[in-house]
C-alpha cells in the first residue's frame, strides 16, 4: 500500500492508487458491494484482493483494509486504512479497538493513522483532515466566471521540452504539502516522484503561457483507477500558477481545460486538496469554494498522530 500522499506521484499496482468516484467501471465485469448509506461503491475485487493478502479484517460490524506504508517524502511509518464499512467508521469506541489491534497486529512502529472516509461522513476528534478527494459534478462553470483578465493567455499541451520546467512545478507542490503539514520534504525524493509522473503514458500536461513564458500548468492522469471502487476517472494531478496578479483567473482557465480533457476521455475529472496541520481553516475555505462550483467530495482521509490516536480515538 501506498501513503495517500503518494496517490498523487505513484501508480504501482497497490490498494492506495489514487481515489476517486466515476460512473465508468476501469475493470470489464467488476461487480460493486454498495456502501449505499455513504453513497461510495466497494469493488468486490478490491475486498477479494485484500483478504488474499491478508490485509483484510472482518468484524460483526463490516470489513477492514489495512496495511503499514511508509509517506514517500517524509518517511513517516503510516497505518493506512484504505477501506472500513460504514457502520464501524460510525461506532468511533469499536473503531478505535480495530485501530489498536491493527497496529499491534504488525509489531512495528506507527508515527500516524491515516483512514479513507466517505464524503458524507466527520470524524471525531482527534481525527482531522488529511486530503480530500473532490470529483466534477458538470454542473456548474470549472472556471466560475474567473477567466476575465487572461487576455495573451494561452492554454496548450505540454511537450517534452517542457518536462524541466513541469518537473520544477511538482517539486514545488510537493514541498508545499509537506510544509504544510510541518514536515521537511525529502528534495530527492521530491523530484523523483515528480519525474516518476512525467513518465506515465497517460500523463497529460496543459500549459499556459503569457508573453512566450509558461507562468503555469495543469497535470493530469487519464487513465486513472481507483481500487477501491473499481471505478475509472481522470486525475487532476496538480495546478500550479505563478504569482500575479491574474494568477487565479490563469488557474480558473487550467481547470476549465482539465474539464475539457476529462469529457473527451469519457470520465469524470477528480483533484485532490491537501489538509495542513490542524486548525486549517483555509484547506477547509478552499474545499467549500470548490463544492460551490461544481466540484463534489468524493471522500476524505482523515489521518491522527498514533501516540495521540492510540488513547483517543
Amino acid at each position: 500500500m501506498n501513503s495517500p500522499s503518494s496517490a498523487r506521484t505513484s501508480r504501482n499496482a497497490s490498494t492506495s492508487k489514487t481515489s476517486g468516484t466515476s460512473e465508468t467501471s476501469g475493470t470489464s465485469g467488476t461487480s460493486q458491494a454498495s456502501s449505499a448509506s455513504q453513497g461510495e461503491p466497494v469493488s468486490e475485487a478490491f475486498l477479494r484482493g485484500a483478504r488474499a493478502a491478508g490485509l483484510l479484517t472482518a468484524s460483526v460490524l463490516g470489513d477492514c483494509v489495512a496495511d503499514l506504508t511508509e509517506e514517500p517524502f517524509t518517511g513517516e511509518r503510516q497505518l493506512l486504512v484504505e477501506y472500513a464499512s460504514p457502520r464501524l467508521l460510525a461506532d468511533a469506541p469499536a473503531f478505535a479497538r480495530t485501530v489498536r489491534a491493527l497496529v499491534a497486529d504488525r509489531g512495528l512502529p506507527v508515527d500516524r493513522v491515516v483512514v479513507r472516509v466517505p464524503g458524507g461522513l466527520t470524524m471525531p476528534e482527534p481525527w482531522a483532515p488529511y486530503l480530500t478527494y473532490l470529483r466534477w459534478t458538470g454542473e456548474g462553470d470549472a472556471a466560475a466566471g474567473q477567466e476575465a483578465g487572461t487576455d495573451g493567455v494561452t492554454i496548450a499541451t505540454a511537450g517534452e521540452a517542457d518536462d524541466p520546467v513541469v518537473v520544477g512545478w511538482l517539486v514545488r507542490a510537493f514541498r508545499a504539502a509537506g510544509t504544510a503539514r510541518g514536515s521537511a520534504v525529502d528534495e530527492g525524493a521530491a523530484l523523483d516522484q515528480a519525474r516518476a509522473v512525467l513518465d506515465q503514458p497517460d500523463r497529460v500536461t496543459l500549459m499556459a503561457w503569457s508573453e512566450g513564458r509558461p507562468v503555469g500548468h495543469a497535470t493530469l492522469l487519464t487513465e486513472a483507477v481507483d481500487d477501491v471502487s473499481g471505478l475509472r476517472f481522470v486525475e487532476l494531478l496538480d495546478v500550479l500558477v505563478e504569482p500575479s496578479d491574474r494568477a487565479r483567473a490563469v488557474s480558473a482557465r487550467l481547470v476549465a481545460a482539465a474539464t475539457s480533457v476529462a469529457t473527451r476521455e469519457g470520465h469524470t475529472l477528480v483533484g485532490n486538496v491537501v489538509h495542513g496541520l490542524p486548525p486549517d481553516p483555509r484547506s477547509a475555505q478552499v474545499v467549500a469554494g470548490l463544492e460551490a462550483h461544481g466540484w463534489r467530495t468524493s471522500h476524505r482521509y482523515w489521518s491522527a498522530p498514533q501516540g495521540d490516536e492510540g488513547s483517543r480515538t
